[in-house]
């Protein structure tokens, strides 16, 4: 009788071993994508500020366009709220910008060409990022929920982790210049 006991407590630990270890692999998940995403939204920022100072863009898109980009690189976490709403007024004012302009006539310019490309990229890997964030997450929030882990306190006093919710749609006319190779 006492190996039973045995047995099943030797089981509790292994179970309660596999989910500390699972749950602390997917908060360390959680915060490298928090900060690769920060990351790649600064790498945004920056291209749609060179992508105003190619003077290619009309004076109300620039204007729109660089007030939004210094906003989100002067805002903090990208868990804020207001951060959030920043990040997604920049994807909209740069969708708009970008839908009046010629792409050919920014892309005759091999710096137009190059900033077509960094912009391009910063969006497709912010988007990239996000979604693994919020996939880790998910998962992560998904095994905190269960009643073995609230019972023994595996995720300690970790706070929930929460997804990052923000418009990040690639413009239409930059999806040509999404350059992968070197990603």
């Amino acid at each position: 009788m006492w190996w039973a006991l045995a047995l099943v407590i030797v089981l509790l630990v292994w179970v309660i071993t596999g989910l500390a270890s699972r749950l602390d692999r997917l908060h360390g998940r959680i915060a490298a994508a928090h900060t690769a995403l920060d990351a790649q939204l600064v790498r945004r920022a920056w291209a749609a500020i060179e992508l105003t100072r190619l003077g290619v863009l009309d004076p109300a898109a620039t204007l729109v366009i660089t007030e939004s980009a210094t906003l989100a690189l002067d805002s903090d976490d990208i868990y804020d709220g207001e951060r959030q709403l920043i990040e997604s007024e920049l994807s909209r004012a740069l969708r708009a910008g970008l839908d009046e302009c010629e792409y050919s006539s920014i892309a005759n310019d091999e710096l137009g060409l190059v900033t077509l490309h960094a912009l391009a990229s910063a969006f497709v890997r912010s988007e990239m990022t996000r979604r693994f964030h919020n996939d880790a997450v998910v998962s992560a929030v998904r095994i905190r929920r269960k009643t073995i882990v609230r019972l023994f306190r595996l995720a300690g006093r970790a706070p929930m982790p929460t997804t990052v919710e923000l418009d990040d749609e690639l413009p239409p006319g930059l999806r040509d210049y999404d350059v992968r190779v070197g990603l």
